[in-house]
């Protein structure tokens, strides 16, 4: 803490006066030539390499997932797919991408629209400022802000009208915002697949830990609407069997890959690769045999349920999801059947009932919850005992707060990295750089941050007991969302002197937060000009799929030939260009939450910033319309469960945003 921003102790004498910076002017003439230049360059780039390597930039056209947005013929001229892109309808999307994807872009258009908003509160709101009768020496940045207006003086009517515009027009928009989602998110409810006719049952009484039991306690609330009932099992031997089966497969994937590289190349080698094969094949035959006969033992252990036998062959499909349970491992001695249950109905309204009915005697027993995709379970979690699943929800708080205190440490040092004095005082080997240079530091310390702690995140959400991946990525979208709050805005108010700032907020926090907001983020402003410009930046690198080509190029230099040629195969997390990426929504909804409440903030204090959002929400609007339908897998979608949450923060950000300007 004292090496990287020397803060002053609790009770120092006097505490030393800030380092100077870069002036606000430069800085983000500084932001908008780097990430500017860069963002142009990249987007020039891949307009001339998108009809050139079709195979990567159309991805989803060669895995057989085309849509008839990349087909368009004006979609392949040089500039055609941005307006290709803006005129998809809100119904293509959803249909060929996902509700997912269409939230996402609804949320950028959003952030669009008050920003735009902000730039028409501007026309009038930056003569008001820059005119305003003040003696102090300011940057001229500073002169077209808030801050050159006189304290209590007639012209703060003028913030004040620019906030009641900017914060009603977006409660306004809100208010719509739910009238489409209702309308989509029963759409996609109401689709005839499996997961929309099942639920999860949980904390099952050991008396009813059977599929014949737990369908006879349905069939008496809802008689002849059961389909399916399926247990989750236990084993410990069979997923030895498995993991000594991936082993295997892995070893004949080489001993393949390097027959065929002496057959091309006609050169054996001292090892007989074929003698490998055989040897790995007839040891695969083996375990497939013994884990066929394990899966086969463990359902025999539990009773089968009986289903509607009259229901009819589209509602027997259904019974596939069911079906598709595998066997859950468990290292500790269990029960052969967990306290976890997967029921299929034959009626969306039993479903819904089911899910809305209160089932057990005992508190935090027979809970229901609407059931996942089959390939979206996170089935370590399934039949978690009660006691292990709140003691893990404990211990993620605890780890979460922890992470949020420490994360407070390389936060504060970013945020002072504007003090380019400062930081060549304390970082010797920095002196001969360039100032210019090193103001750029900051936001690319702030992205490279904001990028790494996903990872803890996740790792945190996976304790929580959750089943479903779209759970998770529910619970890491709030985390990252609270983190980039507070990280971002907070810590970048009490980045001058941490433990003082720490010790006010603890005799009068409701006063210190406000007056901490107040005074220090309206000097923030060019900081975040460059955050959003980068960020701008950062979606031309997605644009390009350059994780896909890196990948898929160290897909093709390091891992084995696959087993079946012409059909791409994932190694070690590798994927080749057939394998189609998911789209990671709840990453970038957290960026847009980021984003919008820099808009908020500023959109009175500092109308120019209104600009650059508003540049910023248009190519993220613009470019995941387009890479939705033409790159990303549709596969993950969870039918908008991220909107709701995303609503709650989008209020939060305005509640922050006035409590600033209130100081």
């Amino acid at each position: 803490l004292f090496f990287f921003g020397r803060i002053p102790m609790a009770g120092s004498a006097q505490a030393p006066s800030p380092p100077p910076k870069v002036p606000p002017s430069d800085e983000v003439l500084h932001y908008i030539l780097f990430y500017g230049g860069l963002f142009v360059g990249l987007f020039l780039l891949y307009c001339v390499l998108r009809s050139r390597y079709s195979q990567l930039y159309y991805a989803r056209n060669f895995a057989g997932r085309a849509t008839p947005y990349s087909l368009d013929a004006a979609f392949h001229s040089f500039f055609g797919w941005i307006w290709a892109a803006i005129t998809v309808s809100d119904e293509q999307l959803f249909q060929q991408s996902g509700l997912d994807s269409l939230t996402l872009v609804h949320w950028a258009q959003f952030g669009l629209k008050v920003s735009l908003v902000g730039c028409l509160n501007a026309l009038y709101l930056l003569p008001l400022y820059r005119s305003a009768p003040n003696n102090a020496v300011l940057d001229p940045f500073d002169r077209w802000t808030f801050a050159h207006l006189p304290p209590h003086g007639p012209r703060m009517w003028g913030t004040l009208v620019g906030a009641y515009v900017v914060f009603g027009f977006a409660l306004w928009l809100l208010n719509r915002e739910f009238r489409w989602y209702i309308t989509y998110r029963h759409a996609f409810l109401s689709r005839p697949v499996a997961e929309n006719y099942s639920v999860v049952v949980s904390r099952i009484p050991a008396n009813m830990r059977s599929a014949l039991a737990v369908h006879k306690f349905f069939s008496e609330i809802a008689e002849g609407k059961v389909v399916d009932v399926q247990i989750a099992l236990e084993s410990a031997v069979l997923e030895r069997d498995v993991a000594q089966r991936d082993a295997v497969v892995a070893k004949l994937r080489c001993a393949v890959g390097r027959a065929r590289a002496d057959a091309a190349r006609g050169a054996p080698r001292c090892d007989d690769p074929a003698a490998s094969i055989a040897e790995y094949s007839g040891r695969l035959k083996q375990l497939n045999a013994k884990i066929a006969t394990g899966i086969d033992d463990m359902k025999a252990k539990a009773v089968e349920g009986s289903g509607d036998q009259k229901a009819s062959p589209v509602l027997r499909t259904f019974a596939n999801f069911t079906a598709s349970v595998p066997v859950v491992g468990c290292w500790a001695p269990a029960p052969p059947v967990k306290s976890c249950a997967f029921v299929t109905f034959n009626s969306l309204q039993t479903c819904s009932t089911a899910l809305q009915s209160l089932l057990g005697a005992q508190p935090f027993e027979m809970l229901v919850e609407p059931a996942p995709r089959p390939e979206d379970v996170y089935w370590p979690n399934v039949g978690m005992k009660h006691w292990r699943r709140q003691t893990s929800r404990l211990l993620t708080v605890v780890l979460t707060g922890a992470l949020c205190i420490l994360w407070t440490v390389p936060m504060t040092f970013v945020a002072g990295l504007t003090a380019v004095n400062s930081l060549k005082k304390r970082l010797p080997f920095l002196t001969d750089t360039p100032d210019d240079l090193l103001a750029l530091i900051s936001p690319a310390m702030l992205a490279l941050f904001v990028f790494l702690l996903p990872f803890l995140l996740y790792a945190f959400a996976a304790l929580e007991g959750l089943i479903s991946e779209a759970s998770l990525n529910a619970s890491v979208f709030g985390k990252l969302t609270l983190f980039n709050a507070l990280q971002t805005f907070f810590v970048s108010a009490i980045s001058g002197s941490l433990f003082h700032s720490l010790r006010q907020v603890t005799k009068s926090p409701w006063y210190t937060i406000q007056h901490l907001l107040a005074t220090h983020l309206p000097g923030q402003a060019g900081f975040f000009i460059g955050y959003v410009l980068l960020r701008a930046m950062l979606l031309m690198v997605d644009l390009l799929c350059v994780k896909q080509a890196v990948t898929a190029a160290l897909r093709a230099l390091l891992g084995p030939s696959p087993l079946t040629p012409g059909r791409p195969e994932t190694w070690m997390g590798l994927r080749p260009l057939g394998v189609l990426w998911d789209l990671q929504h709840p990453l970038i909804q957290a960026d847009l939450i980021l984003i919008l409440m820099i808009t908020f903030v500023y959109a009175v204090m500092s109308p120019l910033v209104c600009v650059v959002t508003a540049c910023g929400f248009a190519c993220y609007a613009i470019v995941y319309r387009h890479q939705s339908l033409a790159v990303y897998s549709p596969d993950n979608d969870s039918g908008g469960q991220l909107w709701v949450r995303a609503a709650r923060y989008v209020l939060g950000c305005m509640l922050v945003a006035q409590v600033t300007l209130l100081g």
